[in-house]
């Protein structure tokens, strides 16, 4: 079974030339680690995210 993970990435957060739509899943996974938004547990994130914790107009996810 392959463990997926969610990454975010806080775009008002990064260097305006890290173009976070087209570059690839492992510079998407650098950033995002970098800024300690990365999710294991679907719960977890669900919770966050429903209970307005993440700010979904600000961050750009990847599933990976």
């Amino acid at each position: 079974m392959n463990i997926k993970r969610i990454y975010g990435i806080e775009t008002d957060n990064i260097d305006e030339d890290f173009d976070y739509v087209n570059c690839s899943d492992e510079d998407f996974m650098d950033e995002a680690e970098t800024q300690g938004m990365v999710w294991e547990d679907l719960e977890e994130f669900t919770n966050q995210l429903n209970s307005r914790e993440i700010n979904q107009q600000i961050i750009h996810f990847r599933v990976i």
